[in-house]
């Protein structure tokens, strides 16, 4: 083997990991107006208590129903010393039926999990049925009185939410309406005053109840939602472009439909891994740089580990652009470690087990090892994940021939050629090249890694990390290792299986989602939702009167020119173009795993135009990170995923929009105009500041006005907000549709602000990457503070701090 081979054996075929490229369904009508909300008067003396739009009224005229029960059964007590009863005196007590969900996914009756299932089972009665009783009118009377005291007092805590819908008064009657305000109410915690503390009478209820044990949060549960759909998806893709059954029959073979009872064969698990240069248990092969190595993997693998990376072409210059952000497998591979490390040496035999059955792994595995296996792997992954959350970012463009300016350990020669021997680019990288990195800590991090560990190690390590993720799509019963428990296994078995699909048919993924989620319509309108943040945003900077006219030219001007990248472009949704790219991969595959390794290699040898890069650089949705911003770009990048509920409904209203999807995108919006944005002008050139030096005192005096608990800094929280709610209420003048509330005691900003805060409902002990502050947000609202009527000087009604106004 050659020096070059070691480095890359397949230089444009089959390539290795050191340096080789080996809502529910969207079938709803297209809204008839922006986000389209179908609106209706609803008459009130034609529809009951039980066609309230929210599960909380059906419990509270449950809980009525048993009261009025008990009450009777208070009779019957009262009475007993003079009447004896007789069966037929009885009266039965209103039917009422629980749902409860077995397990969230299983959509195929010969799935080797079980379907969704619903056990129907009458709600028991607390009490027992009451009697009727003749006669004894005092006491009935009397007891009358008590009843009515009773009920109101049952009631009384719902009457600020949920009363009867208000003569004449319209509310949006669609069914996205209703199941948002089932949704966002059914975990408001009414014993608490929203005034005092709105994060937790918002969220202290909440828990994942869909998703249990995968999504650590609101936004995190958008992508267990698109997992969920997955399979219908391919399903009716496939019928629109008929290179979808080539993923839907990866899923499927991934998922134990076919084939059920094929066993893996080790030596064939063995071999697949050898066959890409991955030498796990033993010591690597090559050991290459660990940037290298990383690079190897993100781009040519399509496996963003450690790192993310993508290589563009500059319209303007022609010289290649290589854009370097942290890997988005991090968050991912920080939940696996942390389900095993307390039996990480259990862990680890596992898979040398799965490997070598024909070994004892008690004898051949060195637990002091695997011990400092597991050390080194928490580390790093606490060092990478460190760079990617921190708020002091440091993004920079620079040709390669002066990369050594920013990280001085090595010379920019050796930085070009670490990425030149993990990208196997032709023709090679030259000093004129540039490096966009979204913050130079993170090269700075792995030079860090390098200093500590060794690159022998570091590579050991990430091999062992790409055997954890793809072994079990050879074995599924890895996936009990995977996981940390069966249970655990068994629930993500549907998104493991969905999360390897898309990464190994990327581009034809996006283009089914278009085709069998979102109709023309609803692209448009979320498009047209997200232009509207923008010149809101405009209209507010025009309107400041802290700015002077210079800086309110270069601000208006930055927002103005920010590129939401969503949706994959036209000629990438073609579908000649799609069934050629795809015309070589087989359907016909014995083992899962057999998909993904022959699709590196011939990722290799695929022609990407210009517009195919760019859709295969877009967020994926099968990834925590649905959101971005890209300083360098000027760019708001969002998951198509994203557009999914609660986040966005096709026929909702504008404070669901706004208050979800639109105040989503203007977190990324403002960001832009941060203390970090300030320094890049909307053409990509990189300045002290877009400001004048009088603006700049202004801006960081505003930008630090807030003080004590919720720190200092106002970004991004309420400079969104600031937006969110203006292009709301702009949207009134656009007349493109009434703005209704969701019922009569759900106003319309109401509804704005609960959506926001219930977005930001997670568990504390996985913050997302969109972690947002609700209390912060409303704490520096007027318009919350009367909607919610918060006394002046009440915790959630202090000083104000503001950013444009």
């Amino acid at each position: 083997m050659t020096s070059d081979d070691a480095v890359s054996p397949h230089a444009h075929t089959a390539t290795g990991a050191d340096g080789s490229e080996a809502k529910p369904p969207a079938s709803a009508p297209a809204a008839a107006s922006m986000f389209g909300a179908q609106q209706r008067q609803n008459q009130p003396d034609e529809r009951g208590p039980e066609q309230a739009p929210s599960g909380h009224r059906e419990d509270a005229l449950e809980n009525v129903a048993v009261a009025g029960s008990c009450l009777s059964a208070l009779v019957d007590v009262s009475l007993s010393l003079h009447l004896t009863p007789t069966s037929k005196d009885r009266l039965p007590l209103p039917a009422k039926t629980l749902r409860v969900p077995i397990r969230p996914y299983a959509d195929r009756e010969d799935s080797s999990l079980e379907k969704i299932n619903f056990a129907r089972s009458p709600r028991p009665s607390v009490c027992t049925p009451s009697r009727r009783v003749a006669g004894v009118y005092v006491r009935g009377a009397f007891l009358g009185i008590v009843a009515i005291v009773i009920l109101f007092v049952i009631l009384l805590p719902f009457t600020t939410v949920y009363k009867s819908p208000k003569q004449g008064m319209k509310v949006c009657d669609t069914e996205d309406c209703r199941k948002h305000v089932r949704t966002i109410t059914r975990s408001t915690n009414r014993t608490i005053d929203p005034c005092h503390d709105f994060s937790a009478y918002v969220c202290s209820g909440w828990s994942q109840t869909t998703f249990p044990d995968q999504a650590t949060g609101v936004v995190d549960s958008l992508r267990f939602s698109w997992y969920h759909d997955f399979r219908d998806t391919l399903l009716k893709g496939s019928l629109i472009i008929p290179a979808g059954r080539k993923p839907l029959a990866m899923y499927e073979m991934c998922m134990g439909y076919h084939n059920s009872s094929s066993k893996p064969d080790p030596r064939l698990l063995r071999d697949l891994f050898r066959a890409h240069y991955l030498n796990w248990p033993e010591a690597p092969t090559t050991v290459l740089p660990i940037i290298s190595r990383a690079l190897a993997l993100a781009y040519r693998w399509q496996a963003p580990f450690w790192l993310a990376v993508s290589v563009l072409t500059d319209r303007s210059s022609g010289r290649r652009r290589i854009v370097v952000k942290p890997g988005y497998y991090l968050p991912i591979f920080r939940r696996f470690h942390d389900y095993v490390a307390h039996v990480y040496v259990d862990y680890y035999k596992s898979y040398y087990a799965a490997f070598y059955p024909e070994r004892d792994a008690d004898h051949e595995v060195n637990e002091t090892d695997v011990d400092e296996i597991r050390s080194m792997e928490d580390w790093v992954l606490t060092e990478l994940i460190s760079v990617s959350r921190s708020q002091h970012k440091s993004p920079a463009l620079l040709p390669f021939g002066n990369v050594d300016a920013y990280v001085a350990n090595a010379s920019a020669t050796h930085w070009m050629e670490y990425f030149q021997t993990g990208l196997r680019l032709r023709p090679q990288l030259s000093a004129e090249d540039e490096l966009v990195v979204s913050d130079t800590s993170l090269l700075k991090a792995f030079v860090k890694l390098a200093l500590r560990f060794g690159d022998e190690k570091l590579n050991a390590l990430l091999e062992w990390e790409v055997v954890q993720l793809y072994s079990p799509l050879a074995d599924t019963r890895l996936l009990v290792s995977l996981y940390g428990s069966r249970h655990r296994a068994e629930m993500s078995h549907a998104s493991y299986c969905a999360h390897h699909v898309e990464g190994t048919f990327k581009v034809l993924l996006l283009a089914l989602g278009v085709y069998s989620r979102w109709t023309t319509k609803e692209r448009e309108d979320i498009d047209a939702g997200f232009d509207s943040l923008v010149s809101a945003a405009v209209n507010l900077v025009k309107g400041s009167t802290w700015m002077d006219d210079e800086s309110k030219t270069q601000v208006a001007d930055k927002l103005a020119s920010v590129r939401k990248r969503m949706w994959p472009p036209d000629s990438a949704l073609a579908i000649g173009t799609l069934e050629e790219m795809y015309a070589h991969f087989l359907e016909n595959e014995t083992f899962a795993i057999q998909y993904t390794l022959r699709a590196i290699n011939l990722s290799v040898e695929m022609n990407f135009t210009r517009d195919l890069q760019e859709a295969r650089d877009l967020l994926g949705n099968s990834f925590p990170l649905y959101l971005d911003y890209n300083y360098v770009f000027n760019h708001v990048e969002v998951a198509t995923g994203a557009a999914g509920a609660p986040a966005y409904y096709s026929n909702g209203t504008g404070a669901m929009f706004y208050g979800g999807l639109g105040f989503l995108m203007a977190m990324q919006l403002v960001k832009s105009i941060d203390g970090v944005g300030l320094k890049w002008m909307a053409n990509g050139t990189n300045v002290p500041s877009i400001l004048t030096e009088s603006t700049r005192r202004s801006y960081y005096k505003r930008v630090g006005c807030l003080r004590g608990e919720r720190g200092t800094n106002i970004f991004p929280e309420i400079p969104a907000l600031e937006i969110a709610y203006s292009a709301l209420k702009a949207s009134h003048l656009r007349g493109h549709r009434e703005h209704l509330p969701l019922s009569p005691d759900l106003s319309e900003d109401a509804v704005f602000f609960l959506t926001i805060c219930y977005m930001t409902c997670a568990d504390k002990n996985h913050p997302g990457p969109l972690a947002a502050d609700c209390n912060k947000i409303v704490q520096n609202s007027a318009a919350f503070a009367t909607a919610y009527r918060c006394p002046k000087g009440s915790r959630m009604n202090p000083d104000k701090c503001s950013f444009f106004s």
